[in-house]
């Protein structure tokens, strides 16, 4: 495993959310996107069309409130791509053209919540390293550090500039940043 292949997960945090989907022997969950009740019947009976065309899949459940879509079938019956292509052409006909994940509850089985808090744990366990080094170096202070401190305090505790900010980098709320803090 190369040092990209490990990082891989990282970076994932900082693209565009994609659709998540895993296959076990003989089940698969596909993650559906941002669907309304006024497009879920259509899509409902465009799946099932699909999925149930061929007899690969035996039965087909919808989650709408874990927003998934459940496929069992015979053990390598199916590949994830081939159920993945199903989801999004029932979204397409349902009158949705590019799926949003956007605003999706978090599932318990994620691993982005826990990267995000390790990831914000490195960023300050090197802050903490950076300024004990700083602080102890003959080096004149710096005095922009503090101005930057400053409006890093006031972005964290004025709302309407956190949202802001949290909305233009689709960053779900920091536990840190919240209100009661």
């Amino acid at each position: 495993m190369s040092l990209l292949d490990a990082l891989d997960p990282v970076t994932r945090l900082f693209r565009e959310r994609t659709r998540r989907s895993f296959v076990t022997e003989g089940r698969a969950h596909v993650e559906l996107g941002d669907i309304g009740h006024d497009e879920l019947p259509r899509f409902d009976r465009a799946l099932r069309a699909l999925a149930m065309s061929d007899g690969k899949v035996s039965r087909l459940e919808l989650n709408v409130y874990a927003r998934r879509a459940i496929f069992v079938f015979e053990r390598g019956a199916c590949t994830l791509a081939e159920l993945v292509a199903w989801v999004e052409e029932a979204e397409r006909a349902a009158g949705i053209p590019k799926a949003r994940f956007q605003g999706a509850p978090e599932h318990p089985a994620d691993v982005e919540p826990a990267l995000r808090g390790l990831v914000g744990l490195a960023a300050d366990t090197a802050a903490f390293f950076t300024g004990l080094g700083l602080s102890v170096t003959p080096l004149p202070a710096f005095p922009f550090a503090g101005t930057a401190g400053a409006v890093l305090s006031l972005v964290a505790s004025v709302e309407r500039l956190r949202a802001g900010l949290e909305q233009r980098l689709e960053w779900p709320s920091s536990p840190r940043w919240h209100k009661g803090r």
